[in-house]
């Protein structure tokens, strides 16, 4: 085997052993340093100050929240569910809704606007149904200005 050959071996080597050995000692430290610690914050929190809350069971250990969309089929098609859910649980479990308007539907945003302006006026329930009752009429519907373009 050439020098130079055996040098490069032994350079690789080197450097393989070193880079394991990085790899271990940072593996190691990070297992016994790292523990999981519940974060406090609000960017911890899934009920926020500007959450919705459909009932309030003062003793109530569990809150169920839903993320929607009102222009979502999917949301839409679990409406049924939760209701359902709602009624059956609505004394033991407090409900809560957070808007999440997803950017591929035009009007989700637009549709938590009209949720949440009926929620300023105490109608959010008589709101979130009728987005939901009435969907097909104006979800996934262009806005007027846009279509004819």
């Amino acid at each position: 085997m050439a020098r130079t050959s055996r040098i490069l071996l032994t350079a690789f080597v080197i450097a393989a052993m070193a880079i394991g050995a990085l790899v271990y000692l940072s593996v190691r430290d990070r297992d016994s340093t790292t523990t999981a610690q519940p974060d406090t914050g609000e960017a911890g929190q899934v009920v926020r100050e500007n959450s919705h809350r459909l009932n309030t069971v003062p003793d109530s250990t569990v809150t169920f929240v839903e993320f929607l969309d009102f222009e979502c089929e999917g949301c839409r098609a679990v409406y049924p569910e939760i209701e359902k859910a709602r009624a059956e649980y609505g004394d033991r479990v407090n409900f809560v809704i957070r808007y999440f308007p997803l950017q591929a539907h035009v009007n989700a945003e637009r549709a938590a606007r009209a949720v949440e302006a009926a929620a300023q006026q105490g109608q959010l329930e008589a709101m979130y149904r009728k987005m939901y009752d009435t969907q097909a009429q104006w979800g996934e519907k262009q806005r007027v200005c846009c279509t004819n373009r």
